[in-house]
């Protein structure tokens, strides 16, 4: 019988090791992203491409065998330099249930940085406020694939709300 993954274990899997991973939702065909491949602008504040705010955190991402957006916005994290490992998977629903990722929030990538859950185009500003930060939530999300989020066109004007969880509690995180 294969073990259910549950939250607390998921979320304390990469404490101490700067590991965060991904999990994309999306549809489509791309493959990995190379480092520097980039399909737009720097959407989401903080820093220009390559400005290093993800230096020494590797992402794992695990994307769905259709999807055509997260090598777009794993190539976006790699510019802010973030490390990227891309792995394709069908099991995407059973790891948002496992780690209890709230229906309102689920956008199109789920992610683990450093014990907290990121799910969707969630731009490199909010990564950076998190881990800066480091506030008492199970995580944040920018839910649906909004047009002009990182790799959904990476609108640099664009705005975005990015939503905070903890359980079934949602509420904003920060603007964009």
């Amino acid at each position: 019988m294969q073990e259910n993954l549950s939250r607390r274990r998921f979320l304390g899997w990469s404490l101490g090791a700067a590991t965060a991973v991904v999990v994309a939702a999306c549809g489509g065909d791309d493959e990995a992203p190379s480092s520097g491949a980039s399909d737009g602008g720097d959407t989401g504040g903080s820093g220009s491409a390559g400005s290093g705010v993800g230096e020494g955190v590797t992402v794992a991402m695990f994307a769905s065998p259709s999807c055509g957006c997260c090598g777009s916005h794993a190539a976006y994290l790699e510019e802010h330099g973030f490390t990227v490992d891309l792995e394709r998977t069908d099991g995407l629903d059973a790891i948002r249930a496992d780690l209890g990722v709230p229906d309102e929030v689920v956008g199109c990538h789920l992610a683990q940085v450093e014990g907290y859950v990121v799910e969707g185009h969630v731009p490199v500003a909010a990564f950076e406020k998190l881990l800066a930060e480091r506030p008492e939530i199970d995580g944040i999300s920018l839910p649906g694939m909004p047009q002009g989020s990182p790799g959904m066109g990476d609108d640099p004007d664009a705005s975005f709300e990015i939503l905070a969880f903890t359980g079934a509690t949602v509420e904003p995180f920060m603007t964009t």
